[in-house]
């Protein structure tokens, strides 16, 4: 049976692992590979159909000059290339570069809409030239890299959570407690230990918990005891009275309080032969208190 688990950290199977790191460093090579062509003039007329066409890039050219345009997206694409490879043990910077990654390639999308000959004129729309249609689409795949690798990284960042809608229902489980009464009645420790049971008895009632108090061995003669009301464990005592399971039938006999533990109303226990069970009350899930 499959054990339950929830909130655990966020991990991935093996083989999902490799290929999400092939993933990252696949965007990383393209990112730095071609970061470092925009320092070359050759790339940068080349991006200049792009740039001169785009609203959001054409103010950069009277700035910058073509050239220093060109070194300014080189030095974003290698800076979000580094985020990214820092980011396959430090979630943050995977985080981080996958969101600039993600726009900057939406940006290069956008160029689709701005740059003229993106579709073939000889075939109308929807057919994509080779350059610059074609070669601006494959950047939606890119796009996609990038939105796992920020997605993966911000899960890393956080446990792995349940929604409490899809939750399962549970029952609250209460404890099960027998508490057992051995001791005589003589002495200031008996008196002390049976202090001590009761309390133990009136908090787990309290609490709701399931409850069985039981009085075996010289522990029976303590129900007629108790039974007195001038005693003064007796309201203590009757607080707990109906959480009274019974009294082993065997030592009530042998320390002659059978008569009296039956007129109190409390069941004489004979569960193992004449003897009552600690068996059947581990049986039943409780845990067993001495006193």
């Amino acid at each position: 049976m499959k054990s339950e688990k929830s909130c655990q950290p966020f991990s991935e199977a093996p083989v999902e692992a490799w290929a999400l790191e092939a993933c990252r460093f696949g965007l990383v090579l393209v990112l730095l590979w071609i970061g470092g062509m925009k320092f070359t003039a050759y790339e940068a007329e080349g991006i200049q159909a792009f740039v001169q066409h785009s609203p959001g890039f054409a103010w950069l050219n009277p700035l910058f000059g073509v050239r220093g345009v060109s070194a300014l997206l080189g030095v974003a694409e290698i800076l979000v290339a580094l985020l990214l490879a820092a980011g396959a043990v430090l979630p943050y910077a995977g985080l981080a570069g996958g969101l600039a990654a993600s726009a900057m390639f939406l940006s290069t999308l956008s160029f689709m809409a701005t740059t003229p000959g993106v579709f073939e004129p000889s075939l109308g729309f929807p057919a994509l030239s080779v350059v610059p249609g074609q070669f601006l689409i494959k950047d939606a795949v890119l796009l996609g890299v990038s939105l796992l690798c920020a997605a993966t990284a911000y899960r890393r960042l956080r446990p792995a959570e349940i929604p409490l809608a899809t939750q399962p229902e549970r029952n609250p489980v209460m404890p099960k407690t027998a508490i057992v009464i051995l001791c005589d009645t003589e002495g200031g420790e008996a008196l002390g230990r049976v202090v001590n049971a009761l309390t133990a008895a009136r908090e787990s009632k309290a609490a709701g918990d399931d409850l069985k108090v039981v009085f075996t061995g010289a522990g029976t003669k303590w129900v007629p005891v108790l039974e007195d009301p001038a005693h003064k464990l007796h309201s203590a005592y009757a607080e707990v009275k109906d959480k009274v399971a019974g009294a082993c039938g065997y030592c009530a006999g042998a320390f002659n309080v059978a008569d009296a533990v039956k007129a109190a109303g409390v069941c004489m226990l004979e569960e193992y032969g004449t003897n009552m069970s600690y068996r059947d009350l581990l049986k039943g899930g409780y845990q067993v208190l001495n006193f």
